[in-house]
C-alpha cells in the first residue's frame, strides 16, 4: 500500500506507470494499493483519461497509446470478411419491432446495411453518425441518436453526455 497522502500529480504519475506496466488493472486495485476512496480514483482517471492517456471500461483502466485510437475508416480495411459475417449472424437476431442498440464501427454499421436491405422495422439507438446517416440516407425506421462530444475519428458522440442519454 503507498502513502494516500501522496500530491495528486505525483499520485497520477504512480497510476500511469502502473496502468503502463500492466496494460490494464482493476479501480479497486488502485483503490487498495493507493489506499484512497472511490471517489479520488474516480478524478485522477478522469484527468488520465481527458488527457488520452488511459480509457475507462467497466471496472477498470487500460492504458490507451495514441497510435491504437479506433478509426472507423482504418477499420474498413482490416478484416472486413470477419466484420460481414458477425454481421450476417447477428441480422437473423433482429426481428421487426425490435430495439437495438448500435455503436460506432464498421460491424455495427454492416448490421445497420442489412436492417435496411431486409427492411426490418427496428428502432435503433445509436451514438454513430455514419448509421444516422445510413438510415437517414433510406428514409428508415425510428431512430434515436445519443449525442455527445464528437469523437471524428469514430465518426461518433462519446463521454458523460452519450452515457447519460443512454441510460
Amino acid at each position: 500500500m503507498l502513502n494516500s497522502k501522496l500530491l495528486p500529480e505525483k499520485r497520477r504519475n504512480e497510476i500511469l506507470n502502473l496502468i503502463k506496466e500492466n496494460k490494464f488493472i482493476k479501480v479497486d486495485e488502485l483503490i487498495d494499493k493507493f489506499n484512497i476512496s472511490r471517489a479520488t480514483i474516480n478524478r485522477d482517471l478522469t484527468i488520465l483519461e481527458k488527457n488520452g492517456i488511459i480509457s475507462k471500461t467497466y471496472g477498470g483502466v487500460f492504458f490507451s497509446d495514441k497510435k491504437d485510437i479506433y478509426s472507423f475508416n482504418t477499420s474498413l480495411s482490416t478484416e472486413i470478411n470477419e466484420k460481414k459475417a458477425i454481421a450476417n449472424y447477428a441480422i437473423k437476431l433482429i426481428d421487426d419491432n425490435d430495439t437495438i442498440t448500435l455503436n460506432t464501427g464498421v460491424t455495427t454499421y454492416e448490421i445497420a446495411r442489412l436492417i435496411i436491405e431486409k427492411n426490418i422495422k427496428a428502432t435503433i439507438i445509436t451514438n454513430s453518425l455514419k448509421i444516422v446517416d445510413l438510415f437517414a440516407a433510406n428514409n428508415h425506421t425510428n431512430i434515436l441518436s445519443l449525442g455527445g462530444n464528437l469523437y471524428i475519428e469514430g465518426y461518433g458522440f462519446q463521454g458523460k453526455i452519450t452515457s447519460q442519454n443512454m441510460n
